[in-house]
């Protein structure tokens, strides 16, 4: 039996893909540790697993330097539609260099026809296993990280491009030379031209491509014109995730999440997180509006918003400092640490009250021996 890393389910041998979450099952299977990769990598251990492939991490042969390989199964190279895909994944993120965005280092096929996309290793963590850690992340630190993401988006924006399936998985959070939390995205799998003419962004097997937790609304309709304003949306709706720990549309199924994209509500954050302010709120909404229009033009325009509201720059939103969703802890957030001023005023309270009492003492002692008895 073979067990599924993502649903943990266990399934027969049989099985090249979970029956559950439809990704591939036991990568490793089809592409053992050692095994070299176009002449130049030798495969490493499994990093993850979707339903075109799986990430593997490899040794560049030459320099012994450590990268990331994305493999697609041989059967789903000879797909045009996916190989598309990968080969604008690796279009899209070459053609911007930016501290922001994962370096794609090489595009090729394996000698039994799977097609490989070769980017730089990132040691860190998903956003998405950060806050399943933290519960939720505190202001500062959740507003730096959407600022990150937004400036890596305006780069590729100026260059024509939308990612188009923004989502905790697929933003990997490292840290920089000083130590401090840096954003990376990554998968522009499924990244388009917004000048190209495209149909129903569909798959053969009649799938909507994208994540639909953070799919804006006008790709749950199928729009044919897909711009910038759906990453706006997408970042909107991870930063309501980082700091919620909840998603902004959520349902049991993909037809019932589309509909709450479509015609839902959208609970304000601070419905779920007290300490978040009405301007929090009104920053976060208008860039989940359901009329694009109404939302953020731009991912400099949303970036300077949450300027506005958060300062990033200060050394406590750079660094680690998210905190769980237990009551107790988030709560911790929002208290004020009493500093050094405050703990001496504590202090001079309390000798004054000592002193106090001493001479209250005293007077009674005078008072018993000194004032004359009638």
């Amino acid at each position: 039996m073979l067990v599924c890393e993502h649903c943990k389910g266990h399934h027969g041998e049989a099985h090249r893909y979970c029956p559950t979450t439809g990704k591939i099952l036991a990568p490793w299977r089809f592409y053992p540790n050692g095994k070299i990769i176009g002449d130049r990598y030798r495969l490493g251990h499994s990093l993850g697993a979707g339903g075109m492939g799986a990430v593997f991490f490899a040794t560049e042969i030459a320099s012994g330097r450590p990268v990331a390989i994305k493999l697609m199964l041989p059967e789903l190279s000879k797909d045009r539609e996916m190989v598309e895909r990968m080969t604008r994944e690796a279009q899209a993120a070459r053609t911007v260099e930016h501290p922001n965005i994962a370096a794609v280092l090489d595009l090729g096929r394996a000698d039994d026809g799977a097609l490989y996309l070769v980017v730089e290793f990132l040691e860190g963590d998903t956003l998405s296993d950060l806050i399943s850690r933290a519960g939720r992340l505190a202001l500062p630190r959740a507003v730096n990280l959407a600022r990150q993401m937004l400036r890596g988006l305006s780069a590729v924006h100026a260059r024509g491009i939308v990612h188009r399936d923004l989502k905790p998985e697929n933003l990997m959070v490292v840290s920089d030379a000083q130590g401090a939390e840096q954003v990376k995205l990554l998968d522009f799998g499924i990244a388009k031209s917004i000048d190209e003419d495209t149909k129903m962004r569909l798959t053969s097997s009649g799938v909507i491509l994208g994540t639909p937790h953070y799919m804006a609304p006008e790709q749950a309709r199928c729009m044919r014109q897909v711009d910038g304003r759906a990453d706006v949306y997408g970042v909107a709706a991870v930063l309501y995730k980082m700091l919620t720990g909840r998603r902004a549309v959520d349902g049991p199924n993909y037809t019932t999440i589309v509909e709450q994209i479509l015609k839902g509500r959208i609970v304000a954050p601070s419905k779920h997180v007290s300490s978040l302010t009405p301007e929090v709120d009104q920053v976060i909404l208008r860039g989940l509006a359901r009329d694009r229009d109404q939302r953020y033009a731009s991912a400099e325009q949303f970036e300077a918003a949450l300027a506005a509201i958060c300062c990033p720059d200060d050394d406590v939103a750079a660094r680690s400092v998210g905190f769980g969703a237990d009551e107790d802890e988030a709560s911790t957030v929002d208290r004020q640490v009493p500093t050094a001023s405050t703990n001496q005023l504590a202090m001079l309270g309390s000798i004054a009250g000592v002193v106090l009492a001493l001479l209250l003492i005293g007077c009674a002692v005078a008072w018993v021996l000194f004032v004359p008895r009638v």
